[in-house]
């Protein structure tokens, strides 16, 4: 990395791929990379520049030493470009720090923002005491909500916000994060959150006619959230004819007859040097957008677990959100002794014991059925999936932030 990046004394920040310094007058060159591009700013309350000087308008006002607004350039370690700017607020009234990012379009889809967001968050809490956080994001931009996700956030209330011009208003979803004195993320209250589960909403086992429309459910909750488009309702309707399929601890929910919500699973394996060792994985878990943060994906997990426990299954490996599946008793799958068929592990690749030391006494590698695998980058796939698609209410494909596949 360039030794020019940032000045010795400088307040930096690092995370592994990541590093970050405070936004200078002399950055607007490096700014232009995403700057001057209408698709990083579909969302954004400003527009976009039309030439590369337009930020020498605001940049020699702010104040770099600021306690209040932090605005940080991010670099990536290994070759030093800018990635973005990333921006903590403290509106010192209520106490919060609010948080903005914008990265360049080349590097969406890297989880950069989660992954450097997190750092200037911890720093944040650290050295000028931040216990409070708050983010917005516009209720079509799954991928920001993703993130905020990722990093602990919870929904918190719906509200709008509009573009400086005037010329666009977004519905939007504010998010909220709060801080123990410790440094531990603040959990809701576990029977607040049973509270705001709606009281028409109805679990039971999957018939063969909701299949339809569980793929319908599946679509509208995954589109546009991990690349442009889904396949994940695709992988759904595979997974019905699927012999390892396990129809009798897979469940939906439903909120006056309309399917809102689903868990479904099936049996995998942990190959360990004294042999196959059976397990459970579960995916999709989804719910309806229009349904969410009330509870009911969590309520799907408990019941399909517990039934999961009376039928004697052993274990469940998956691959989910690192910061939400830990509150429901899943630990890292390393705490078990067991990896990916490749040997790696990492955060979102979790475990959970449905009967006393059931992964722990079986260490090895875990293995999905291979009939359920898919590779977006394979051609013959992509037009496979084309094809299904068009049996389905029609959605528009956009690439996002946060999108990673």
């Amino acid at each position: 990395m360039e030794k020019m990046l940032y000045n010795p004394g400088e307040e930096i920040i690092e995370s592994e791929r990541l590093i970050m310094r405070r936004l200078r007058p002399d950055d607007y060159l490096a700014m232009a990379a995403w700057d001057m591009d209408e698709r990083v700013y579909k969302y954004l309350m400003g527009s976009a520049c039309k030439t590369p000087e337009e930020p020498l308008v605001w940049l020699p006002k702010k104040d770099p030493t600021s306690k209040i607004n932090i605005l940080m350039l991010v670099m990536d370690k290994e070759d030093g470009h800018a990635v973005g700017i990333y921006a903590l607020n403290h509106v010192v009234d209520r106490d919060v720090w609010t948080l903005s990012y914008v990265n360049r379009y080349d590097d969406w889809g890297k989880g950069y923002t989660t992954e450097g967001m997190k750092a200037f968050m911890d720093h944040a809490v650290s050295v000028y005491g931040a216990r409070s956080f708050e983010g917005e994001c516009a209720k079509e931009n799954t991928g920001s909500a993703m993130v905020l996700k990722k990093l602990g956030f919870v929904y918190d209330h719906s509200s709008s916000y509009s573009k400086n011009d005037g010329s666009v208003t977004f519905e939007s979803d504010v998010y909220v994060l709060k801080i123990e004195k410790d440094g531990r993320i603040a959990r809701r209250d576990r029977s607040i959150m049973h509270k705001e589960i709606s009281m028409n909403i109805t679990v039971r086992k999957i018939n063969t006619e909701d299949h339809y429309n569980i793929e319908c459910l599946t679509k509208k909750a995954f589109w546009n959230l991990n690349m442009p488009g889904c396949d994940e309702h695709y992988l759904v309707h595979r997974i019905w004819d699927e012999p390892d399929y396990v129809p009798g601890i897979s469940l939906l929910g439903e909120a006056e007859g309309v399917i809102v919500g689903v868990i479904l699973y099936t049996k995998c394996k942990v190959v360990t040097e004294h042999g196959d060792f059976p397990v459970l994985t579960f995916g999709p878990l989804c719910v309806d957008p229009e349904y969410q943060n009330k509870g009911i994906g969590g309520r799907l997990l408990v019941e399909s677990m517990e039934l999961a426990k009376q039928q004697d299954y052993k274990g469940i490996l998956i691959c989910g959100v690192p910061t939400y599946y830990p509150k429901f008793g899943f630990k890292t799958a390393d705490t078990f002794g067991i990896t990916m068929p490749d040997g790696t592990n990492f955060d979102a690749f979790m475990g959970y014991e449905l009967q006393d030391n059931a992964l722990s006494d079986h260490k090895g590698k875990f293995y999905e059925p291979q009939s359920l695998c898919c590779d977006i980058h394979d051609e013959e796939y992509m037009r496979q999936l084309e094809e299904f698609d068009k049996n389905y209410p029609y959605m528009e494909k956009k690439v996002l932030p946060g999108q990673w596949r």
